[in-house]
C-alpha cells in the first residue's frame, strides 16, 4: 500500500479545473488528499487524538487472547480510525515471539491502534500504458489495525498523547498562560512529538501487565492486569460543558 500523504507535511494544493483539461489518476489523488488533509488538520489541532468511543481492551483467560472491542479513534494526524469488528491477539504467542527476556518478573505490553487501508472490489483497468500489464482498480476500505509493543521490568512511563497532559498543574491563570504559549509555539508536524509505538501516528489504548514468574499451579492468565483509563479520550463538547458545570457547581457549594 502506498504511503498516505497525510502522514507527511505538505502544503494545501488542489486541482485547478479548466475546460478541456485531461485528468489522470494523480489529479484525483491530489483532490482527495486536499480535502482529507484540510479536514484532518482541523480535527487534529482542534480536538486532538485519542479514543472517541469503544476500543476497550479486555483479556480472555480461556483463549489467552487480548480482545479489543469495535470503536472509533482519532489518530495523531487527524484521521478517523475505525475498528469495525472485534479484534483478538494471541498474547502468549505474541510474547513468545516478540516479547522481552523471559527472566523478567513481569512484562508490560502497550496496546495501540493505527490507521489501516486495504483494497477491495478489484477489477481490471480500462487502460494501461503497458498492454502486457493488467492494472487493477477498486475501492480503498479504511479501518484499523491493532499493534503491540512490549517493555521489560521496570516499564517506561505511560505514553503521553496530549501536550496538555504535560502542562504543570497550577492556578487557572498560569495554566491558561502555558496553554497559550504552547499554541503560539506549536508545530504542524506530528513527527515532532515523541513516538508512541511502532507507528508514530498510532493511538495508545491500554497497558497490559503480565506476571511471568508465578508459583506452581497459578496460571499466567490470573496475573493479567489491564489499564484502559490512562489513554487519551476525545470528549464531546456537550460532555465537557456538563463537566465544567458540575465542577463550577461543586466549587460554589464549597464556598457557601
Amino acid at each position: 500500500m502506498d504511503e498516505d500523504p497525510l502522514t507527511r507535511r505538505r502544503r494545501a494544493e488542489r486541482v485547478d479545473y479548466i475546460p478541456g483539461a485531461l485528468l489522470d489518476a494523480d489529479a484525483f489523488r491530489a483532490e482527495q488528499a486536499y480535502h482529507r488533509g484540510q479536514l484532518a488538520k482541523v480535527v487534529n489541532h482542534l480536538h486532538g487524538s485519542g479514543t472517541v468511543a469503544g476500543l476497550k481492551v479486555t483479556h480472555d483467560p480461556v483463549a489467552g487472547h487480548l480482545v479489543v472491542s469495535p470503536g472509533l479513534a482519532i489518530d495523531r494526524v487527524g484521521r478517523v480510525v475505525e475498528l469495525h469488528e472485534t479484534a483478538t491477539v494471541d498474547l502468549s504467542g505474541w510474547l513468545a515471539q516478540s516479547g522481552p527476556p523471559s527472566n523478567a518478573s513481569r512484562v508490560c505490553v502497550d496496546v495501540h491502534v493505527r490507521f489501516h487501508t486495504q483494497r477491495q472490489d478489484l477489477a481490471p483497468s480500462c487502460e494501461s500504458s503497458m498492454p502486457e500489464v493488467v492494472a487493477l482498480t477498486g475501492r480503498l476500505v479504511e479501518g484499523a489495525e491493532v499493534v503491540l509493543r512490549a517493555h521489560g521490568d521496570p516499564p517506561p512511563g505511560l505514553p503521553q498523547e496530549t501536550w496538555w497532559a504535560r502542562i504543570p498543574d497550577e492556578d487557572a491563570a498560569a495554566w491558561e498562560h502555558h496553554v497559550q504559549d504552547h499554541l503560539l509555539n506549536a508545530t504542524w508536524d506530528h513527527q515532532a512529538e515523541d513516538a508512541l509505538g511502532p507507528d508514530p501516528t498510532a493511538v495508545f489504548l491500554a497497558r497490559v501487565t503480565v506476571g511471568t514468574q508465578m508459583p506452581a499451579g497459578v496460571p499466567v492468565s490470573q496475573t493479567v492486569q489491564i489499564d484502559n483509563h490512562s489513554r487519551a479520550f476525545v470528549y464531546p463538547n456537550a460532555v465537557l460543558v456538563a463537566w465544567l458545570q458540575a465542577l463550577t457547581a461543586g466549587h460554589g457549594d464549597a464556598g457557601d
